[in-house]
C-alpha cells in the first residue's frame, strides 16, 4: 500500500514506489543508485538547512543524475499544484529520450495516482482538467513538465515560475550555453521553492561549464558544486573469473592504478572494469580521464597542447600549502581577513630580494587582476613564491595596493604588463608618481639606432616565446628539476590549462591572470639577476660585466651591438635562450 502523504514529502519514497525506469532492458522500480543517494542526501541536507536550492554537478557518463532530476522534476509536477518545472536537453535525440523517459514515470504510475492530463505534447505534459465544463470545479494540478533543446527551442521565454524546478542537462555541450541559461535564470526566483541543476561531463578548458565549476568550488557563485567519480557507480566493475586472476592482475598492477587504489575507495574489479574500458579509448587516458574521470581535475582535459608539463604541475601541486595568513593591504599595512584577496606564504625577509608581477584587470565586473611576489633564491634555484594577490580592482587603485605591497617587500623591483593590457598601462602611469622601483624593458630602437627602455612589459610575439620558455625550464618535467618553489593551488590550475595557440595572446583558456603575472615576475627576476652574485645569504648587487641583454632578438640587433663595441664572443652569446 502506498503512503500518499509521504509521497508528497518524501522523494525517494515516492520514486521507489511510484516511478518505473528503462534499465537493461527491463522497466523497473526507480531505486537510486550511488550517486543518485549522493546527490538526494546533498539536497536534503541543504533543505533542512534553509540553502538556496542551487547545484553543479560534474559527472562521468551514464551515472543517472538525469534521470535523477527528470524523476524529481516529475515528482515536483505530479505531488505540487501550480508548479512549472523544465528541463533542457542539449541536442534534439536527447531531448526526445528524456520526454520519454517523462512519459513511461506517467504510464507507469500506479492508477489511483494517475492526474487528469489535459494535453501532452512532444514538448510537454500539462496536469490539469481537459473538461472546460468542469475545469471550474475540479481544475486539476495545473502543473507542467516541459522538454526543451538549447539553441532550438524558445528556451524561457514566455515562461514564468513561482515554483517547480530547472534541470539543465549537458550543459558543458550547448551551442550557446550563456544566452540559454540567462534567457531561465532570469526568470527564476531566488527561493527554496525553485532547484535549480546544472549537470554535465566535462567538455574541456576554457568554456561555460568550466568556467561555472570554478567560480563554484571557489565559492563564488550560488551554486553548491557537486562531483561524482567513475568508481561511484556500482556497474563499473568487472568480477574477476577466477582467484588466481585476481591474485595475478594485484600483481601487475600499474603505477596509476596503485595511485588509484591508495587514495579512492576503489577495489581490483574497479581496476579491471578501468582497464577494459581504456582499450576502447586506445590508452587515450586524457579522453578517458574526460568521460570517467576520478577528480574534478582530471576531468578538464585541454583542447590545445599545454605549455607546461602537466603530470609535473601535479606533483608541484600536491605539496603546495594552504597560505599562513590571508587578508587585506593597505597603505597603513596589513590587516587579517579570511576572504581578502592577498594570500601570504611568507612575509618580508630582511635583505631579501623580492621581484613582482602585475597583470592589471577592467576594474569591477571585468577580469580579475593578479599580482605575484616571487623572492630570488640562491643557485641553482631561481625563485620562490611569497605572496599572490588575487580580485577585481579599479586600474588607478590597483597602483595603490601594488605600491603598498613592494613597500613592504623591501622595495621590490615591479613589474607591470602595459601591453596588451591597456588596464596595466593605467596602472603603470599612476604607480610612476610615487614609486621608483619600476622595471624598464629594454628594446632595440630602430629609429635612434640603438637599446632604448621603456617602463612596463610588453607581451607581444617576441618576448611571449621568452618568458613561457624560461618558466618551462624553471618549472621542468617529471624526468627533471623545478628550479621555483610554488606555493598557490590557483596559480597551477592556471597552469594546467594553460595551452598554447602561436600567438602573443597564447593560452588565453579562460582566467590566465594569475600565469601571466608569475611569467611576467619570473623573467624579470631571471633578467635582471644579471645584476647579482650569490652568498651564503641572499644575492647581492654588483655591476654587469658586459651590456645588459635584450629581451627579445630583433634582426638589427647584431648590427647595433657591434656599434657598441662589443666584441666577437660577446656577440655569440646565445640572447634568446629563454
Amino acid at each position: 500500500m502506498i503512503d500518499i502523504k509521504r509521497c508528497t514529502s518524501d522523494f525517494e519514497y515516492y520514486s521507489s514506489a511510484c516511478l518505473k525506469i528503462k534499465s537493461k532492458g527491463k522497466i523497473i522500480p526507480f531505486n537510486f543508485n550511488e550517486p543518485q543517494r549522493k546527490i538526494h542526501n546533498i539536497i536534503s541536507q541543504r533543505e533542512r538547512e534553509g540553502e538556496l536550492q542551487r547545484y553543479l554537478i560534474l559527472k562521468a557518463r551514464h551515472e543517472g543524475v538525469s534521470t535523477y532530476f527528470e524523476g524529481r522534476n516529475f515528482w515536483n509536477a505530479h505531488m505540487r499544484p501550480n508548479t512549472r518545472n523544465m528541463i533542457i536537453a542539449h541536442e534534439k535525440e536527447s531531448a526526445t529520450a528524456i520526454f520519454q523517459m517523462c512519459t513511461l514515470f506517467l504510464q507507469e504510475l500506479p492508477l489511483h495516482l494517475k492526474p487528469m492530463i489535459k494535453y501532452s505534447s512532444k514538448k510537454e505534459i500539462y496536469f490539469a482538467n481537459p473538461d472546460p465544463k468542469t475545469e471550474h470545479i475540479e481544475p486539476g494540478l495545473r502543473s507542467s513538465l516541459s522538454v526543451l533543446t538549447a539553441g532550438k527551442d524558445s528556451v524561457g521565454r514566455g515562461f514564468s515560475f513561482d515554483a517547480g524546478g530547472a534541470h539543465f542537462s549537458e550543459v558543458a555541450f550547448y551551442p550557446n550555453p550563456e544566452d540559454t541559461v540567462l534567457s531561465v535564470m532570469s526568470i527564476l526566483p531566488l527561493t527554496q521553492d525553485v532547484i535549480v541543476a546544472f549537470e554535465s561531463t566535462a567538455n574541456g578548458v576554457g568554456n561555460f561549464f568550466y568556467d561555472e565549476w570554478q567560480a563554484a568550488t571557489a565559492g563564488e557563485s550560488n551554486f553548491c558544486p557537486i562531483f561524482l567519480a567513475w568508481y561511484e557507480l556500482e556497474d563499473y566493475s568487472v568480477p574477476f573469473k577466477t582467484k588466481e586472476a585476481k591474485t595475478w592482475f594485484m600483481q601487475k598492477l600499474k603505477d596509476d592504478e596503485k595511485e588509484l587504489l591508495s587514495k579512492y575507495p576503489v577495489s581490483p574489479e574497479n581496476l579491471l572494469w578501468r582497464r577494459m574500458k581504456l582499450k576502447e579509448y586506445k590508452g587515450d587516458i586524457e579522453k578517458f580521464n574526460q568521460e570517467f574521470p576520478a577528480t574534478a581535475e582530471e576531468a578538464f582535459v585541454l583542447s590545445g597542447t599545454p605549455v607546461f608539463d602537466r603530470r609535473k604541475l601535479k606533483l608541484i601541486y600536491k605539496q603546495c600549502h594552504d597560505p599562513n595568513t590571508r587578508g587585506q593591504i593597505t597603505i597603513v599595512g596589513f590587516n587579517h581577513d579570511p576572504k581578502g584577496e592577498l594570500r601570504i606564504w611568507e612575509r618580508p625577509i630582511n635583505d631579501a630580494i623580492y621581484v613582482i608581477g602585475v597583470d592589471a584587470s577592467g576594474g569591477e565586473g571585468g577580469d580579475f587582476a593578479c599580482i605575484q611576489i616571487l623572492k630570488v633564491l640562491k643557485y641553482p634555484l631561481v625563485a620562490q613564491q611569497v605572496a599572490e594577490w588575487h580580485g577585481q580592482i579599479d586600474s588607478v587603485v590597483l597602483a595603490d595596493v601594488v605600491k603598498s605591497l613592494a613597500n613592504w617587500y623591501n622595495e621590490a623591483l615591479v613589474a607591470i604588463e602595459v601591453y596588451p593590457n591597456p588596464h596595466g598601462a593605467v596602472t603603470q602611469n599612476t604607480l610612476l608618481k610615487n614609486y621608483f622601483n619600476l622595471y624598464r624593458q629594454e628594446f632595440v630602437d630602430r629609429y635612434n639606432v640603438g637599446m632604448s627602455n621603456k617602463y612596463g612589459w610588453e607581451t607581444n610575439v617576441r618576448t611571449k616565446p621568452q618568458m613561457t620558455s624560461f618558466a618551462i625550464h624553471c618549472i621542468g618535467t617529471s624526468e627533471t628539476p623545478t628550479y621555483v618553489h610554488l606555493e598557490s593551488k590557483d596559480l597551477l590550475k592556471e597552469m594546467m590549462v594553460y595551452v598554447k595557440d602561436g600567438t602573443a595572446a597564447n593560452a588565453r583558456t579562460g582566467h590566465d591572470d594569475r600565469v601571466v603575472a608569475f611569467l611576467i615576475a619570473l623573467y624579470v627576476l631571471h633578467e635582471t639577476s644579471d645584476y647579482y652574485e650569490q652568498d651564503d645569504i641572499v644575492m647581492t648587487k654588483k655591476e654587469p660585466s658586459i651590456i645588459k641583454r635584450p629581451n627579445y632578438v630583433d634582426p638589427d640587433w647584431r648590427k647595433i651591438l657591434a656599434n657598441q663595441g662589443m666584441s666577437e664572443s660577446e656577440r655569440n652569446l646565445e640572447w634568446a635562450d629563454y
